[in-house]
């Protein structure tokens, strides 16, 4: 699993959103998830899975300030 944070508004306030995608082991890409969307920034996504590689956990930050 990839995830990743991405600001989806070219004008306006801020629009950002965490992502995620599932790849298999031979390069195949899923579809991408919504994980979370919020106008606060996330930073530092990150993901771990179980050892079997079938549960996955996502956890990120969000910064609340008005910087």
């Amino acid at each position: 699993m990839i995830t990743w944070q991405s600001d989806q508004s070219d004008l306006g306030p801020p629009n950002d959103a965490i992502y995620a995608r599932l790849m298999s082991g031979d390069g195949v890409l899923g579809s991408v998830k919504d994980i979370d969307d919020t106008t606060s920034p996330e930073q530092e996504s990150d993901v771990t899975c179980n050892y079997a590689g079938d549960e996955y956990l996502v956890a990120w930050q969000t910064r609340y300030t008005n910087l």
